[in-house]
């Protein structure tokens, strides 16, 4: 069963990775290509236009339409596609259907008399004959009976026969409204998210987009229809929908639209030879709604490909334009992109200056993550000018799954614990490439698990933290040089929420901070008092400096001098924007020393500094204390919000609630994919297991060690065992292989596998071994070494 379910995911990513290129829907306007072949250029089409509106009639039957300058005075609605790649796609077409059987107008050209299209005045139309068998017509009216900002819309097919034919029509619309935008269907006072099926359209009721959902909609139409309502409405998207001209509906695994395709169809209706069957249409101009401060637009593609069993794009340079519609000057302001997942997020683009009517373009470098299974994700730009968000777009993006192996992974119990059942939890590591290193940035979106081939989707996930998380104390490293005015603010107005956050998680924590320049200024002790101490950060004023570096290992030796509790895990949150002095004329410190106080009193230090000090200046001392790095420049609530996750630990837990409460025999099934890798974990359980977390399997003595740790194993029934040992950063350095009927105790001298000395910090120790049965159980444990 479960070799069923991986292959249906990958071969439900090699469908989806055959969904059509759109862009080569759309033609560039000087494309001259032959009509034989299919193709068509502008020497084919026919273009009108008004005041307000224009459309193209293209080779085919394909047609597209636009504004020219709207109905406001405002630039905005100038020169704007209404349908995807006005003036020249061939994503918009008629439809009509003989005895049963659709045809799109291309289908007949080669039978057909004429086919061109033509112009005459604000009308454009074409006409297919097919002598002794039917005549299909098919025009665009702009302005009909004076009507602003209007185009009708007419499909009629004669019965050119001698015998009576059952006759159908329909109309494929691909609306994007605006510049690179896409139609949002406002619905029962409500827009449409997931794809929908009409069987009945309500007479006199308009169906109504707009360009946005959100702050200002931008552009908007109304489509009318005229007394013979359409039979048939199916409101889904184009790369799924656009090769099936049937009106036939078929419910899709992805149900949530991110590239909006109309279908309208009105039914068969049997037609004597000479009769003719018609419908219309209007298409309407709604008066567009640029009511926010500023309005955005956004080049973001709607769907990513499968090239090469690879996600393409994976970098993307795309495109924001910024449009000041308020009537004060935008100063300082930044675009914040986000993502629900699929991207690496978040983005910034800084620095935004914009006069009122004032237009600008800024790029945006984005890069995209691997998914295992389809999803449509939801991509969200804000303008942001102090914090006030003047105006937010979001799109939807179709990002297909990424073939996988089921190789490359090992999936590492530590311990599975049923003794809350139904609550079932997995502490869990994973090692990439048969133990080359720990893998330390796994998200939920790597994670697929099953209970007795059921897919559980309803699972907390996260970095194990158990054993000392419970209780933190954090201390605050601040620069306080006058380059660090907005990291201060960002400091103090996110404190609430970062306490908030651990208190959630039932974190006991503690407070401290230590602010710096050339010398240590102020040291304000641990409070539990999370308005206290934002207090204390709000009495900072960024002052003095103006050179570089400081004096940031003094201050961190400053933190090892607090009165930390004995059962606490021990943070320092390290921030600046500057390098820093070393065994100069500011400071006798130097980094192994600092280094090594950190390590001796247990403190991980998270950095929060400036990308180009990293490697240099940072790396040392938060890769030594197992620490992790943030961009200064980056959103600050969402990067303490990070820490207070307590992220720095290796391996992983699972809990979720198990469904099968009636049986006492079950099976987990849990399944990693991660770059194109894959591994399962397979665990049996009844609820009446007992968890085996606290078996004493492995112990390390001395602990902090210089330079020898012994790592005993409980002796047992196992004929082989292994041991590895990994840095914080997951990278495998040294390997053992042993004989636990033999041998229960193993020296580690603190020697790579190459024989060269380790630098001081943290260390895994994972212990595997394996029983008379075949079964493997595995155990790991933190080492400390200070040289």
């Amino acid at each position: 069963m479960k070799q069923s379910i991986l292959f249906t995911l990958i071969l439900c990513g090699a469908l989806w990775a055959g969904l059509p290129d759109k862009s080569r829907y759309d033609l560039p306007s000087d494309l001259r290509l032959s009509k034989v072949s299919g193709d068509i250029g502008p020497n084919e089409s026919k273009m009108a236009e008004n005041e307000w509106l224009s459309a193209t009639l293209i080779f085919g039957g394909y047609f597209t339409l636009g504004t020219t300058h709207g109905l406001t005075d405002k630039m905005l609605d100038d020169r704007c596609g209404l349908t995807f790649g006005h003036p020249y796609a061939k994503t918009s077409y008629p439809v009509f259907s003989v005895d049963g059987v659709w045809y799109k107008t291309e289908d007949i050209i080669n039978d057909a008399v004429d086919n061109l299209p033509h112009a005459s005045g604000d009308t454009l139309y074409m006409e297919s004959l097919l002598p002794g068998r039917l005549i299909f017509r098919f025009s665009l009216i702009l302005n009909p009976q004076e009507e602003e900002g209007t185009v009708q819309i007419n499909l009629s097919v004669t019965n050119a026969d001698s015998v009576t034919h059952r006759y159908g029509l329909g109309l494929f619309f691909d609306p994007a409204l605006g510049q690179w935008g896409d139609g949002r269907v406002w619905l029962d006072e409500t827009f449409l998210t997931e794809e929908k099926l009409i069987t009945a359209w309500p007479a006199g009721l308009p169906l109504t987009l707009w360009e946005r959902d959100r702050s200002g909609k931008g552009l908007g139409m109304d489509i009318n229809f005229s007394e013979e309502l359409p039979d048939t409405i199916i409101l889904g998207n184009w790369p799924v929908f656009y090769n099936d001209i049937r009106p036939a509906y078929q419910q899709n695994d992805i149900k949530k639209l991110y590239d909006l395709l109309l279908k309208i169809y009105w039914a068969q209706e049997s037609t004597a030879p000479g009769q003719t069957r018609s419908e219309s249409l209007t298409v309407a101009l709604r008066e567009p709604d640029f009511s926010s401060s500023a309005f955005m637009r956004w080049d973001l593609p709607t769907v990513f490909q499968i090239d090469n069993g690879r996600l393409f794009p994976r970098s993307l340079s795309s495109y924001v334009q910024l449009t000041n519609t308020g009537q004060d000057q935008i100063q300082e302001a930044k675009v914040e992109v986000s993502a629900s997942a699929g991207f690496e997020t978040p983005v910034y683009i800084n620095g935004v200056n914009l006069q009122p009517d004032d237009q600008k373009t800024r790029k945006a470098d984005l890069r995209s993550n691997l998914v295992y299974e389809d999803k449509v994700v939801e991509v969200t730009a804000r303008f942001m000018e102090n914090d006030q968000v003047l105006d937010e777009l979001s799109r939807m993006v179709f990002m297909p799954a990424t073939p996988v192996s089921d190789t490359g992974l090992v999936v590492l119990l530590d311990s599975l614990i049923v003794e809350d059942f139904p609550k079932v939890s997995i502490r869990f590591n994973v090692q990439h490439k048969a133990g080359e290193y720990l893998i330390r940035d796994l998200s939920r979106e790597n994670i697929f698990l099953y209970e007795n081939s059921e897919r559980i989707a309803d699972f907390n996930f996260g970095k194990d933290t158990t054993g000392g998380a419970s209780t933190t104390d954090i201390v605050f490293v601040l620069d306080v040089t006058g380059s660090m005015s907005d990291e201060i603010n960002a400091v103090k107005n996110n404190i609430i929420e970062f306490t908030d956050s651990l208190a959630e998680r039932g974190v006991d924590y503690r407070l401290g901070m230590v602010t710096f320049l050339d010398t240590i200024e102020n040291v304000y002790p641990f409070t539990t008092d999370a308005q206290e101490f934002q207090d204390r950060v709000a009495e900072q004023r960024a002052h003095g400096g103006g050179d570089t570096p400081e004096n940031s290992l003094d201050a961190l030796l400053e933190t090892t001098k607090f009165p930390f509790r004995a059962n606490a895990k021990r943070i320092a949150i390290w921030i600046t924007d500057a390098n820093y002095h070393e065994n100069d004329n500011v400071t006798s410190s130097t980094k192994q020393q600092v280094i090594d106080a950190l390590l001796l009193n247990g403190i991980t230090v998270h950095s929060i500094g400036n990308t180009d000090y990293k490697s240099s200046y940072y790396d040392p001392i938060i890769q030594a204390t197992g620490g992790d790095f943030y961009d200064i420049y980056g959103n600050f609530r969402d990067i303490l919000l990070d820490i207070s996750r307590l992220n720095s630990a290796v391996g992983y837990l699972l809990s979720y609630t198990s469904p099968n409460t009636g049986t006492n025999s079950n099976t987990i099934d849990l399944d990693i994919r991660y770059e194109g890798l894959g591994g399962r974990l397979t665990l049996d359980y009844s609820a009446s297991s007992r968890s085996e977390a606290e078996e004493p399997l492995l112990s390390c003595y001395p602990n902090p060690f210089n330079p020898r740790i012994i790592l005993s194993i409980r002796p047992g029934k196992y004929i082989e065992g292994q041991i590895d040992i990994y840095n914080m950063l997951g990278q495998r350095l040294k390997k053992f292989t042993f004989d636990p009927s033999q041998k229960t105790k193993i020296s580690w001298d603190a020697r790579n596998q190459q024989g060269q000395q380790v630098s001081s910090g943290f260390y895994i120790v994972r212990l595997s071994l394996k029983d008379t049965t075949g079964e493997i159980v595995n155990r790991t444990a933190r080492i400390l070494y200070l040289k």
